[in-house]
């Protein structure tokens, strides 16, 4: 008896999820090809990025690419900002789950927290900042001792860099694009975008659709009927023509933030399949 006991309570339903998960090579494969566009959309600008990493120069150490972390030149400061927020958290996270893991988890969550709110103050304080310097230039009249380390892609995504359309060579690997910028340094961006939109707009989607189809299963009547109706309506406005209206009147407003725009539209007008689906659910 306590030998079956223990079993029971050392069976972890996570556990054999993941046993079950790593004995299909088709879905191992897709987890690593996800994490990896994590991995570029996260540290995207260690990856590539126009000012340096790290400069010394009359004598003294400093880190342009560090203040247009804190400071991102791109309009869309709220994508930009969560991402570069995410450079400094999760290492220090990791860190924090290495030296708190034996002790109570009451205190790494208060620990994450602090954390979390500590670094999120010099992104609050600091506005986009736009740095016109010409370090590529700089560098290559630099001598000893002073030098300039630049990431493995040293173009930014807005920066014009070359001739439109150029092939694929040693300095643009992936060519340039109609304006003269880099075409690898814009996707290794883009994969910011992509997550952003998918991740955040799902989200708001699932929420929604979770909290309202359950509610109109388990009240049923007219509630029912009311809720069934609004889903129709719902379904029926055109998702890209209301992206359309909503971006040219918060454009006549001033605002530059299309990414969360196409975030909260999406999210907003993409639950009413899966409040189909827990409402019938939640009926059985």
């Amino acid at each position: 008896m306590e030998e079956a006991t223990a079993v029971q309570q050392e069976y972890s339903a996570a556990r054999e999820i993941w046993k079950k998960f790593r004995k299909s090579r088709t879905a191992v494969s897709g987890l690593a090809a996800i994490l990896f566009l994590c991995a570029v959309a996260v540290f995207a600008p260690l990856i590539a990025n126009g000012k340096p990493l790290l400069v010394f120069m009359n004598g003294s150490l400093s880190s342009p690419a560090f203040s247009a972390v804190i400071s991102p030149e791109s309009s869309e400061w709220f994508v930009e900002k969560s991402f570069n927020f995410l450079i400094f958290f999760l290492p220090l996270l990791l860190l924090l789950w290495i030296f708190t893991r034996r002790m109570r988890r009451k205190f790494f969550r208060f620990s994450a927290l602090f954390l979390a709110v500590l670094l999120l103050i010099p992104f609050l304080m600091h506005g986009r900042k736009i740095d016109k310097t010409p370090w590529r230039d700089i560098a290559s009249a630099m001598k000893a001792p002073d030098f300039a380390v630049f990431a493995p892609v040293p173009y930014g995504p807005f920066e014009t860099v070359a001739v439109p359309y150029r092939k694929p060579s040693r300095e643009h690997w992936f060519g340039t694009d109609h304006a003269g910028r880099d075409v690898l340094s814009r996707m290794i961006y883009g994969a910011r975008v992509s997550l952003a939109v998918g991740v955040l707009a799902t989200g708001i989607a699932m929420s929604l659709g979770t909290v309202i189809g359950l509610f109109a299963g388990y009240k049923g009547g007219k509630t029912y009927l009311l809720v069934m109706r609004l889903v129709e309506i719902v379904i029926c406005f055109p998702t890209f023509l209301l992206l359309l209206i909503l971006m040219s009147i918060m454009l006549d407003y001033g605002s530059r933030q299309s990414i969360l725009l196409v975030i909260l539209v999406i999210g907003l007008t993409g639950w009413t399949g899966l409040c189909r689906l827990v409402r019938g659910e939640t009926l059985k």
